[in-house]
């Protein structure tokens, strides 16, 4: 390699980076920036190996499709069980753990409700099924409903407690 050596530096550049260099300062400047890139690079070669690879495989479904009911989608269906009497799953779209479990805490509190349960079938597949299973005196869909309009009156409840003391702690600043 043609090139003169630098004041400070073990190594040798080229003319041409001599030249682009003008001055003593920026010839350092541009040394110091090379080995910073050629630490980083040489450095993380894994993780832009693992970063191509991540690019490539990535399968995941686009963000929204975890929000967004697909048109012609129903919210919640509802599938009647044939090898046990008052039973029946609610497949409910584009929800996770968090309405699963209130949902199933909701039904628990009914009396009766014999099982309640919810699963995830697959990370991305964004639903949840709920299992139900009542006594005589009551169906799934009641129990269902029933626990639907019991957490929407908790909710509004809920709600309306925050804004009144948000109204109160706003008035005393």
């Amino acid at each position: 390699m043609i090139g003169s050596r630098c004041r400070n530096h073990f190594c040798s550049i080229p003319d041409s980076v001599r030249r682009i260099a003008s001055s003593q300062r920026d010839c350092d400047r541009f040394f110091t920036f090379f080995i910073c890139f050629l630490r980083i690079f040489i450095g993380n070669l894994k993780f832009y190996e693992l970063f191509l690879n991540y690019e490539r495989a990535m399968n995941a479904p686009d963000r929204y499709e975890r929000f967004v009911v697909p048109e012609g989608t129903k919210k919640v269906s509802y599938e009647r069980d044939t090898k046990i009497i008052n039973a029946a799953s609610f497949t409910i779209e584009r929800e996770d753990h968090t309405i699963g479990n209130i949902v199933r805490m909701q039904l628990h509190r009914d009396g009766n409700v014999l099982f309640a349960g919810y699963k995830l079938p697959h990370p991305l597949q964004y639903k949840i099924i709920v299992r139900v299973h009542t006594t005589s005196q009551s169906s799934p869909m009641q129990a269902y409903n029933l626990a639907i309009n019991d957490l929407d009156k908790e909710l509004d409840h809920l709600k309306a407690v925050f804004e009144a003391e948000v109204a109160r702690v706003s008035g005393e600043y």
